[in-house]
């Protein structure tokens, strides 16, 4: 039985954790990020309702792009990216988008990896944050997008 704990980002980055879930049968998908510093204190978090039918791979990118800009209206610069979703990783690592629908959501984060303000995006199990995962669980519930800073 392995014990997967969280890990901190190197000092003087913001890691930006992500997960979605999805409700198919009402087209809705929860979004959450959660921001800390290399203290691993919380800098700040983010949780959605999207009324959309993604696919768990587009909103896994979403996600991303969403925790993404998070952090940049906050000022938490430079970020590193860490999710659960190790396909989307995987594409954005790429900077070649082979999917349609993804295609525009990748290009956005590996625009902000070539500018600097990300500096990477990395796959973490999600035994690793289940506080990402719990919070877009509620996510599914809320009424409109909440942030917390």
């Amino acid at each position: 039985n392995d014990i997967v704990k969280w890990r901190l980002p190197t000092a003087y980055l913001y890691k930006i954790n992500t997960d979605t879930v999805l409700d198919v049968e009402r087209n809705i998908v929860g979004v959450e990020a959660v921001i800390r510093n290399h203290l691993g204190e919380v800098m700040g978090t983010t949780a959605q309702r999207l009324e959309v039918s993604y696919s768990s791979f587009l909103a896994e990118a979403v996600a991303i792009l969403c925790g993404i800009e998070f952090a940049i209206d906050l000022g938490l610069m430079p970020v590193v990216v860490e999710s659960d979703a190790l396909g989307v990783v995987k594409l954005i690592n790429s900077c070649c988008p082979n999917s349609v629908e993804i295609c525009f959501v990748c290009k956005d984060i590996v625009s902000r990896i070539q500018y600097g303000s990300v500096t990477g995006s990395h796959f973490g199990p999600r035994k690793a944050n289940d506080v990402t995962h719990s919070l877009a669980k509620m996510a599914l519930s809320i009424d409109y997008d909440k942030y917390w800073s």
